[in-house]
């Protein structure tokens, strides 16, 4: 499942700089013109979990339509099934075992029966982010989100090259905002729509 999730955010990537160079009719080749660059990474997103790839449950219409424009990927590789060493290794490019990130930042090593190598509880400062390489390039950068790569301070998005950040805090994900089956008994029979 997460194979598939980093396909389709590249997917995405390619999308949206096709979709912007499709309106303006401009190239980006020109020196001063540069691509605005989304990057989705999203937890526990089924490959079918999206309109554009079959769901009638979920509706994810702004997504379908960045992806009815641009190319949609079907399969996808990923470092771990779990998220922090995922998200290490989007960040940084590399296999995220080559700076001790082996499971999510907090996982207990207690009780296991599998004996795993010692999981760093945060992205070293030394490696270099996306956001570094961007911010290099001239951009803006910002994240917003769940960090979930380590929780001192100086862990921080801030410190990774990342210019603005919102819905960050020290244990890496912010609160839910929008969880409907909390609060109520049943399962709604049909699909949600928009007004409802």
């Amino acid at each position: 499942m997460i194979h598939k999730l980093i396909f389709f955010i590249l997917a995405l990537f390619i999308n949206v700089i096709s979709y912007a160079a499709q309106k303006t009719g401009e190239s980006f080749k020109e020196k001063d013109s540069k691509p605005n660059v989304l990057i989705f990474f999203i937890d526990d997103l089924g490959w079918s979990d999206l309109g554009c790839y079959g769901s009638k449950f979920h509706l994810t219409p702004n997504i379908d339509r960045l992806a009815a424009s641009g190319l949609k990927f079907n399969s996808a590789y990923s470092s771990s099934s779990v998220c922090s060493p995922t998200r290490s290794s989007l960040m940084t490019g590399k296999h995220p075992v080559r700076f001790g990130i082996t499971d999510w930042i907090g996982a207990s090593q207690k009780r296991r029966i599998l004996v795993t190598p010692k999981n760093n509880s945060f992205l070293p400062k030394k490696e270099v982010t996306l956001a570094e390489v961007f911010k290099g390039s001239g951009y803006e950068t910002a994240y917003f989100g769940k960090w979930h790569l380590g929780s001192r301070d100086e862990d921080h998005p801030s410190f990774h090259g990342f210019n603005y950040h919102r819905g960050v805090n020290k244990v890496g994900s912010p609160g839910s905002y929008y969880y409907p089956f909390r609060r109520n008994k049943k399962l709604p029979k049909k699909p949600l729509q928009p007004s409802d």
